[in-house]
Protein backbone atom coordinates (compact mmCIF):
# COMPACT_ATOMS: atom_id res chain seq x y z
CA UNK A 1 0.00 0.00 0.00
CA UNK A 2 2.78 2.41 0.95
CA UNK A 3 4.61 1.55 -2.26
CA UNK A 4 1.48 2.31 -4.30
CA UNK A 5 1.06 5.70 -2.61
CA UNK A 6 4.73 6.49 -3.16
CA UNK A 7 4.52 5.60 -6.85
CA UNK A 8 1.39 7.73 -7.24
CA UNK A 9 3.14 10.72 -5.66
CA UNK A 10 6.14 10.25 -7.94
CA UNK A 11 3.90 10.18 -11.02
CA UNK A 12 2.12 13.37 -9.90
CA UNK A 13 5.45 15.08 -9.20
CA UNK A 14 6.82 14.02 -12.60
CA UNK A 15 3.74 15.36 -14.40
CA UNK A 16 4.00 18.64 -12.48
CA UNK A 17 7.67 19.03 -13.41
CA UNK A 18 6.88 18.29 -17.06
CA UNK A 19 4.13 20.91 -17.00
CA UNK A 20 6.41 23.52 -15.47
CA UNK A 21 9.14 22.70 -17.98
CA UNK A 22 6.67 23.05 -20.85
CA UNK A 23 5.42 26.34 -19.48
CA UNK A 24 8.97 27.61 -19.18
CA UNK A 25 9.84 26.53 -22.72
CA UNK A 26 6.69 28.15 -24.00
CA UNK A 27 7.01 31.65 -22.66
CA UNK A 28 9.67 32.57 -20.13
CA UNK A 29 12.43 34.95 -21.23
CA UNK A 30 15.34 36.10 -19.07
CA UNK A 31 13.29 39.14 -18.04
CA UNK A 32 10.09 37.23 -17.30
CA UNK A 33 12.11 34.85 -15.15
CA UNK A 34 12.81 37.67 -12.68
CA UNK A 35 10.57 38.40 -9.73
CA UNK A 36 8.05 41.20 -10.36
CA UNK A 37 9.83 43.51 -7.95
CA UNK A 38 13.09 42.99 -9.85
CA UNK A 39 11.35 43.74 -13.14
CA UNK A 40 9.85 46.93 -11.72
CA UNK A 41 13.25 48.02 -10.44
CA UNK A 42 14.67 47.71 -13.97
CA UNK A 43 11.75 49.50 -15.65
CA UNK A 44 11.24 52.33 -13.15
CA UNK A 45 14.53 54.21 -13.04
CA UNK A 46 15.35 57.34 -11.07
CA UNK A 47 13.79 60.26 -12.91
CA UNK A 48 14.62 63.91 -13.49
CA UNK A 49 11.02 64.99 -14.00
CA UNK A 50 7.60 63.35 -13.75
CA UNK A 51 4.53 64.19 -15.86
CA UNK A 52 0.97 62.95 -15.42
CA UNK A 53 -1.07 63.04 -18.64
CA UNK A 54 -4.83 63.42 -19.06
CA UNK A 55 -5.35 59.68 -19.41
CA UNK A 56 -3.96 59.28 -15.88
CA UNK A 57 -0.68 57.63 -16.86
CA UNK A 58 2.57 58.92 -15.39
CA UNK A 59 5.66 59.40 -17.55
CA UNK A 60 9.08 59.74 -15.96
CA UNK A 61 11.85 61.66 -17.71
CA UNK A 62 14.87 59.37 -17.37
CA UNK A 63 18.43 60.07 -18.44
CA UNK A 64 18.72 58.61 -21.93
CA UNK A 65 21.78 56.51 -21.11
CA UNK A 66 20.08 55.03 -18.04
CA UNK A 67 16.87 53.91 -19.73
CA UNK A 68 15.62 50.31 -19.23
CA UNK A 69 16.57 49.18 -22.76
CA UNK A 70 20.23 49.09 -21.78
CA UNK A 71 19.57 46.48 -19.08
CA UNK A 72 19.09 43.88 -21.81
CA UNK A 73 22.02 41.42 -21.59
CA UNK A 74 22.88 42.00 -25.27
CA UNK A 75 22.87 45.79 -24.90
CA UNK A 76 25.21 46.31 -21.95
CA UNK A 77 27.78 48.08 -24.14
CA UNK A 78 25.30 49.56 -26.61
CA UNK A 79 25.99 53.11 -27.76
CA UNK A 80 22.71 54.91 -28.32
CA UNK A 81 22.09 56.07 -31.88
CA UNK A 82 20.31 59.44 -31.77
CA UNK A 83 19.06 59.41 -35.36
CA UNK A 84 18.86 56.92 -38.23
CA UNK A 85 21.58 56.78 -40.86
CA UNK A 86 18.95 57.31 -43.56
CA UNK A 87 16.10 59.78 -43.94
CA UNK A 88 13.25 57.79 -45.48
CA UNK A 89 10.68 59.55 -47.61
CA UNK A 90 11.21 63.05 -46.13
CA UNK A 91 8.54 64.50 -48.42
CA UNK A 92 6.50 61.35 -48.65
CA UNK A 93 2.97 60.24 -48.05
CA UNK A 94 1.85 63.13 -45.86
CA UNK A 95 2.47 65.70 -48.58
CA UNK A 96 0.62 63.53 -51.09
CA UNK A 97 -2.38 62.77 -48.89
CA UNK A 98 -5.74 64.27 -49.74
CA UNK A 99 -6.30 67.37 -47.60
CA UNK A 100 -10.10 67.08 -47.71
CA UNK A 101 -10.11 63.83 -45.71
CA UNK A 102 -7.18 64.28 -43.36
CA UNK A 103 -7.09 66.14 -40.07
CA UNK A 104 -3.70 66.17 -38.33
CA UNK A 105 -3.68 67.67 -34.88
CA UNK A 106 -0.45 68.15 -32.96
CA UNK A 107 0.57 65.19 -30.85
CA UNK A 108 0.73 65.97 -27.16
CA UNK A 109 4.28 66.32 -25.94
CA UNK A 110 5.58 65.07 -22.59
CA UNK A 111 8.26 67.80 -22.80
CA UNK A 112 11.07 65.94 -21.10
CA UNK A 113 14.32 67.92 -20.84
CA UNK A 114 16.87 67.23 -23.54
CA UNK A 115 19.13 64.38 -22.55
CA UNK A 116 16.20 62.50 -21.02
CA UNK A 117 13.45 60.35 -22.52
CA UNK A 118 9.82 59.75 -21.45
CA UNK A 119 9.25 56.29 -19.99
CA UNK A 120 5.78 55.38 -18.76
CA UNK A 121 5.88 54.43 -15.09
CA UNK A 122 5.10 50.75 -14.72
CA UNK A 123 3.01 49.38 -11.89
CA UNK A 124 2.90 45.79 -10.71
CA UNK A 125 -0.59 45.37 -12.13
CA UNK A 126 0.67 46.57 -15.54
CA UNK A 127 3.19 43.74 -15.64
CA UNK A 128 0.66 41.19 -14.44
CA UNK A 129 -1.83 42.26 -17.14
CA UNK A 130 0.78 42.32 -19.89
CA UNK A 131 2.46 39.02 -19.07
CA UNK A 132 -0.23 36.83 -20.62
CA UNK A 133 -0.65 39.05 -23.67
CA UNK A 134 2.71 38.57 -25.40
CA UNK A 135 1.65 35.26 -26.94
CA UNK A 136 -2.06 36.04 -26.95
CA UNK A 137 -2.21 39.28 -28.93
CA UNK A 138 0.11 39.81 -31.90
CA UNK A 139 2.54 36.90 -32.32
CA UNK A 140 0.36 34.99 -34.82
CA UNK A 141 -0.50 38.03 -36.91
CA UNK A 142 0.88 36.51 -40.11
CA UNK A 143 -0.24 32.93 -39.54
CA UNK A 144 -2.62 31.29 -42.02
CA UNK A 145 -4.36 29.70 -39.04
CA UNK A 146 -4.52 32.40 -36.33
CA UNK A 147 -4.65 31.66 -32.63
CA UNK A 148 -8.22 30.77 -31.48
CA UNK A 149 -10.16 33.92 -30.65
CA UNK A 150 -7.91 36.12 -32.78
CA UNK A 151 -9.36 37.53 -36.01
CA UNK A 152 -7.44 39.16 -38.84
CA UNK A 153 -8.33 41.33 -41.83
CA UNK A 154 -4.95 42.02 -43.43
CA UNK A 155 -3.00 42.56 -46.61
CA UNK A 156 0.47 41.06 -46.63
CA UNK A 157 3.43 40.47 -48.90
CA UNK A 158 5.81 37.54 -48.74
CA UNK A 159 9.06 36.81 -50.52
CA UNK A 160 9.85 33.34 -51.85
CA UNK A 161 12.83 31.60 -50.30
CA UNK A 162 14.75 31.89 -53.54
CA UNK A 163 14.36 35.66 -53.87
CA UNK A 164 17.47 37.73 -53.25
CA UNK A 165 15.56 40.95 -52.49
CA UNK A 166 14.56 41.61 -48.88
CA UNK A 167 12.20 44.05 -47.19
CA UNK A 168 13.93 46.71 -45.12
CA UNK A 169 10.77 48.23 -43.72
CA UNK A 170 7.30 49.48 -44.48
CA UNK A 171 5.14 52.56 -43.93
CA UNK A 172 1.52 53.54 -44.36
CA UNK A 173 -0.94 56.31 -43.68
CA UNK A 174 -3.79 55.05 -41.49
CA UNK A 175 -6.79 56.64 -39.87
CA UNK A 176 -6.90 56.48 -36.08
CA UNK A 177 -10.17 55.13 -34.67
CA UNK A 178 -11.57 54.26 -31.25
CA UNK A 179 -13.52 51.01 -31.67
CA UNK A 180 -16.00 50.17 -28.96
CA UNK A 181 -14.19 47.58 -26.86
CA UNK A 182 -16.65 46.76 -24.11
CA UNK A 183 -16.16 43.14 -23.02
CA UNK A 184 -13.44 41.90 -20.67
CA UNK A 185 -10.42 40.65 -22.60
CA UNK A 186 -11.29 42.23 -25.96
CA UNK A 187 -8.91 44.33 -28.04
CA UNK A 188 -9.03 45.93 -31.49
CA UNK A 189 -5.93 47.10 -33.35
CA UNK A 190 -4.66 48.53 -36.63
CA UNK A 191 -1.05 47.60 -37.34
CA UNK A 192 1.91 47.43 -39.69
CA UNK A 193 4.68 44.87 -39.24
CA UNK A 194 7.80 43.25 -40.63
CA UNK A 195 9.16 39.83 -39.78
CA UNK A 196 11.55 37.12 -40.81
CA UNK A 197 11.21 33.40 -40.19
CA UNK A 198 8.33 30.98 -39.77
CA UNK A 199 5.85 31.24 -36.92
CA UNK A 200 4.56 27.71 -37.57
CA UNK A 201 7.91 26.19 -36.57
CA UNK A 202 8.61 28.75 -33.84
CA UNK A 203 11.60 30.49 -35.43
CA UNK A 204 10.79 34.13 -36.14
CA UNK A 205 11.67 37.75 -35.37
CA UNK A 206 8.96 40.39 -35.74
CA UNK A 207 8.41 44.08 -35.02
CA UNK A 208 5.00 45.76 -35.02
CA UNK A 209 3.63 49.31 -34.69
CA UNK A 210 0.24 50.99 -34.98
CA UNK A 211 -2.67 51.80 -32.73
CA UNK A 212 -4.78 49.68 -30.39
CA UNK A 213 -7.67 49.81 -27.95
CA UNK A 214 -6.76 47.26 -25.29
CA UNK A 215 -8.12 47.71 -21.74
CA UNK A 216 -6.20 44.66 -20.51
CA UNK A 217 -2.87 46.11 -21.64
CA UNK A 218 -3.46 49.77 -20.78
CA UNK A 219 -6.18 49.75 -18.15
CA UNK A 220 -8.44 52.05 -20.22
CA UNK A 221 -10.51 51.99 -23.42
CA UNK A 222 -8.64 54.79 -25.20
CA UNK A 223 -6.72 54.52 -28.47
CA UNK A 224 -2.98 54.16 -27.84
CA UNK A 225 0.02 54.13 -30.12
CA UNK A 226 1.54 50.68 -29.66
CA UNK A 227 4.77 48.89 -30.49
CA UNK A 228 5.64 45.24 -30.07
CA UNK A 229 8.66 43.05 -30.71
CA UNK A 230 9.12 39.33 -30.44
CA UNK A 231 11.85 36.83 -31.14
CA UNK A 232 11.41 33.06 -31.05
CA UNK A 233 13.85 30.18 -31.45
CA UNK A 234 12.92 26.51 -31.44
CA UNK A 235 9.38 27.34 -30.40
CA UNK A 236 10.51 29.35 -27.38
CA UNK A 237 10.04 33.06 -26.81
CA UNK A 238 13.55 34.38 -26.23
CA UNK A 239 12.61 38.05 -25.95
CA UNK A 240 9.97 40.64 -26.63
CA UNK A 241 7.14 42.68 -25.18
CA UNK A 242 4.78 45.57 -25.76
CA UNK A 243 6.22 49.08 -25.80
CA UNK A 244 8.80 49.45 -23.01
CA UNK A 245 7.53 46.71 -20.70
CA UNK A 246 10.87 44.93 -20.99
CA UNK A 247 14.39 46.02 -21.93
CA UNK A 248 14.98 46.18 -25.68
CA UNK A 249 13.41 49.16 -27.46
CA UNK A 250 15.61 52.27 -27.28
CA UNK A 251 13.65 55.51 -26.83
CA UNK A 252 15.43 58.54 -28.32
CA UNK A 253 12.78 61.26 -28.72
CA UNK A 254 12.47 63.38 -25.57
CA UNK A 255 8.87 64.44 -26.20
CA UNK A 256 6.86 61.53 -27.57
CA UNK A 257 6.80 58.04 -25.99
CA UNK A 258 5.80 54.84 -27.76
CA UNK A 259 2.59 54.22 -25.81
CA UNK A 260 0.93 57.62 -25.86
CA UNK A 261 -2.84 58.15 -26.08
CA UNK A 262 -4.35 59.71 -29.19
CA UNK A 263 -6.42 62.50 -27.68
CA UNK A 264 -8.36 62.93 -30.93
CA UNK A 265 -9.68 60.18 -33.19
CA UNK A 266 -11.50 59.90 -36.50
CA UNK A 267 -15.23 60.54 -36.81
CA UNK A 268 -17.42 58.11 -38.75
CA UNK A 269 -18.40 59.68 -42.08
CA UNK A 270 -16.62 62.87 -40.96
CA UNK A 271 -13.14 64.25 -40.34
CA UNK A 272 -10.41 61.62 -40.26
CA UNK A 273 -7.39 61.78 -37.97
CA UNK A 274 -4.56 60.25 -40.00
CA UNK A 275 -1.10 59.20 -38.96
CA UNK A 276 1.84 57.92 -40.97
CA UNK A 277 3.50 55.01 -39.19
CA UNK A 278 6.89 53.72 -40.35
CA UNK A 279 9.12 50.80 -39.41
CA UNK A 280 12.41 50.72 -41.30
CA UNK A 281 15.95 49.45 -41.09
CA UNK A 282 18.81 51.90 -41.47
CA UNK A 283 22.39 51.19 -42.57
CA UNK A 284 23.38 50.21 -39.02
CA UNK A 285 20.72 47.45 -39.28
CA UNK A 286 18.71 48.86 -36.38
CA UNK A 287 14.93 48.96 -36.83
CA UNK A 288 13.42 52.44 -36.37
CA UNK A 289 9.87 53.47 -35.52
CA UNK A 290 8.47 56.78 -36.77
CA UNK A 291 5.11 58.36 -36.06
CA UNK A 292 4.60 61.14 -38.59
CA UNK A 293 8.16 62.45 -38.94
CA UNK A 294 8.97 61.86 -35.27
CA UNK A 295 11.78 59.35 -34.84
CA UNK A 296 10.62 57.81 -31.60
CA UNK A 297 13.30 55.15 -31.22
CA UNK A 298 14.56 51.81 -32.46
CA UNK A 299 15.08 48.13 -31.80
CA UNK A 300 18.84 47.38 -31.88
CA UNK A 301 19.87 44.70 -34.36
CA UNK A 302 21.47 42.58 -31.63
CA UNK A 303 18.10 41.62 -30.15
CA UNK A 304 16.61 40.69 -33.56
CA UNK A 305 19.23 38.40 -35.13
CA UNK A 306 17.08 37.10 -38.01
CA UNK A 307 16.06 40.60 -39.06
CA UNK A 308 19.69 41.70 -39.34
CA UNK A 309 19.66 41.01 -43.10
CA UNK A 310 16.12 42.27 -43.64
CA UNK A 311 12.59 40.84 -43.57
CA UNK A 312 10.84 38.33 -45.80
CA UNK A 313 7.32 39.31 -44.78
CA UNK A 314 5.48 42.62 -44.32
CA UNK A 315 1.83 43.31 -43.58
CA UNK A 316 -0.87 45.84 -42.78
CA UNK A 317 -4.37 45.56 -41.37
CA UNK A 318 -6.74 45.01 -38.50
CA UNK A 319 -6.67 42.49 -35.66
CA UNK A 320 -9.18 41.78 -32.91
CA UNK A 321 -9.18 39.59 -29.84
CA UNK A 322 -12.28 37.86 -28.46
CA UNK A 323 -13.67 38.50 -24.97
CA UNK A 324 -12.34 36.53 -22.02
CA UNK A 325 -15.32 34.16 -22.12
CA UNK A 326 -14.58 33.37 -25.77
CA UNK A 327 -17.97 34.52 -27.06
CA UNK A 328 -17.92 38.07 -28.45
CA UNK A 329 -15.31 39.69 -30.70
CA UNK A 330 -15.14 43.51 -30.76
CA UNK A 331 -15.68 45.85 -33.71
CA UNK A 332 -12.81 46.46 -36.11
CA UNK A 333 -12.35 49.94 -37.56
CA UNK A 334 -15.66 51.84 -37.37
CA UNK A 335 -17.55 48.60 -36.77
CA UNK A 336 -19.06 48.20 -40.22
CA UNK A 337 -18.07 46.19 -43.28
CA UNK A 338 -16.16 48.39 -45.77
CA UNK A 339 -18.23 49.87 -48.59
CA UNK A 340 -15.39 51.61 -50.44
CA UNK A 341 -16.01 55.01 -48.81
CA UNK A 342 -12.86 55.80 -46.86
CA UNK A 343 -14.38 58.06 -44.23
CA UNK A 344 -16.72 55.21 -43.21
CA UNK A 345 -14.03 52.54 -42.83
CA UNK A 346 -10.69 51.87 -41.31
CA UNK A 347 -8.09 52.41 -44.02
CA UNK A 348 -4.47 52.23 -45.06
CA UNK A 349 -3.16 54.51 -47.81
CA UNK A 350 0.19 55.21 -49.48
CA UNK A 351 1.51 51.82 -48.39
CA UNK A 352 5.18 51.42 -49.21
CA UNK A 353 8.00 48.99 -48.52
CA UNK A 354 11.70 49.74 -48.22
CA UNK A 355 13.96 48.09 -50.78
CA UNK A 356 17.63 47.06 -50.70
CA UNK A 357 18.64 50.72 -51.09
CA UNK A 358 16.48 51.52 -48.04
CA UNK A 359 14.17 53.55 -50.28
CA UNK A 360 10.36 53.54 -49.88
CA UNK A 361 8.80 52.04 -53.02
CA UNK A 362 5.51 50.47 -54.06
CA UNK A 363 4.88 47.06 -52.45
CA UNK A 364 6.45 44.09 -54.20
CA UNK A 365 6.57 40.35 -53.55
CA UNK A 366 3.62 37.99 -53.38
CA UNK A 367 0.78 40.25 -52.17
CA UNK A 368 -2.44 38.70 -50.92
CA UNK A 369 -5.46 39.56 -48.79
CA UNK A 370 -6.32 37.41 -45.78
CA UNK A 371 -9.59 37.64 -43.85
CA UNK A 372 -10.11 34.92 -41.29
CA UNK A 373 -13.86 35.40 -40.58
CA UNK A 374 -15.67 37.16 -43.44
CA UNK A 375 -19.02 37.15 -41.64
CA UNK A 376 -17.51 39.49 -39.03
CA UNK A 377 -14.78 41.43 -40.85
CA UNK A 378 -13.82 42.23 -44.44
CA UNK A 379 -11.32 44.09 -46.61
CA UNK A 380 -11.90 46.03 -49.80
CA UNK A 381 -8.48 46.08 -51.43
CA UNK A 382 -8.15 48.90 -53.95
CA UNK A 383 -4.59 47.93 -54.84
CA UNK A 384 -2.60 50.66 -56.61
CA UNK A 385 -4.59 53.90 -56.96
CA UNK A 386 -3.68 57.22 -58.56
CA UNK A 387 -4.63 59.43 -55.62
CA UNK A 388 -3.99 57.24 -52.55
CA UNK A 389 -1.12 54.97 -53.58
CA UNK A 390 -1.58 51.35 -52.60
CA UNK A 391 -4.69 51.45 -50.43
CA UNK A 392 -7.45 49.40 -48.85
CA UNK A 393 -10.35 49.75 -46.44
CA UNK A 394 -11.20 47.27 -43.69
CA UNK A 395 -13.52 46.71 -40.75
CA UNK A 396 -16.50 44.87 -39.39
CA UNK A 397 -18.96 44.61 -36.51
CA UNK A 398 -17.46 41.61 -34.77
CA UNK A 399 -19.87 39.54 -32.69
CA UNK A 400 -19.92 35.76 -32.40
CA UNK A 401 -17.09 35.08 -34.82
CA UNK A 402 -15.90 31.73 -33.54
Amino acid sequence: MALKVCLTLLVVLFMKLQHLRAEGNRSLTWFEGLELEEQLKILNKQFVKSVQVEAGHVFDCIEINKQPALDHPLLKDHKIQMKPTILPDPNGVLDKASSDTGSRTTLKSINCPKGTVPIRRTRKEDLIRAKALVEERFTDISADIPRPGQHLAIVRSKLDNGEFEQFHGTEALMNVIRPGVTEDGQSSSSLIWVERGTIAVGDVDQVIAGWTVDPVLYGDDKTHFVTFWNTMAGGRNTGGCFNLLCPGFVQVDHNYPVDQVFSNVSVYDGAQLERKVSIYQDHSNNWWVELESIKIGYWPNKILPRLYVGADHVGWGGLTRVSKDGILSPPMGFGNLPDGVYRRSGYFQYIKVFNALHEPVQPYGKIDTFVETRSCYQIKNEGFTRDKGYAFTYGGPGGQCG
